[in-house]
């Protein structure tokens, strides 16, 4: 069974994401669900950015992109198991309190792009991975 190695995610990430994963649920009301969360995104982004003047918004707006992306990918993929992973990820970025709570602090967004760059290289996703300070890719 192929799929997303979960002991690449560490600690509140992994258990927050493995939480994803039990919401998926039926796809179709899933896609459909999360799909609303995402286009909300850009409007909870702008407010929150106007409290914390920190907030990385690139790394954000990059980690929306990208899971419009992989929803785009969710959309027309046959393979079942890969969409539960997907949405799962989808899932953990839309949750404002998941490994690390979105909105407050310096590094909201980089577990999200943790769990997106995770799911996009296990399962093979022929997708870029999101580039920032703190992944692999950039040290």
């Amino acid at each position: 069974m192929s799929g997303v190695k979960l002991e690449s995610l560490h600690g509140r990430i992994r258990r927050s994401y493995e939480e994803s994963l039990r919401n998926v649920g039926n796809h179709a009301e899933c896609i459909q669900r999360l799909r609303a969360e995402l286009d909300a995104f850009p409007a909870l982004l702008h407010q929150a950015s106007a409290v914390n003047e920190f907030l990385d918004l690139d790394l954000a707006k990059s980690v929306h992109r990208t899971c419009l992306k992989l929803m785009a990918f969710c959309e027309t993929s046959t393979n079942s198991q890969h969409v539960t992973f997907v949405l799962a990820a989808i899932h953990y970025f839309v949750n404002r309190l998941d490994g690390s709570p979105d909105f407050f602090g310096l590094d909201g967004f980089e577990d999200d792009a943790v769990v997106v760059n995770t799911v996009i290289t296990d399962l093979a996703i022929n997708l870029p991975t999101i580039q920032f300070s703190g992944s692999k890719e950039s040290a």
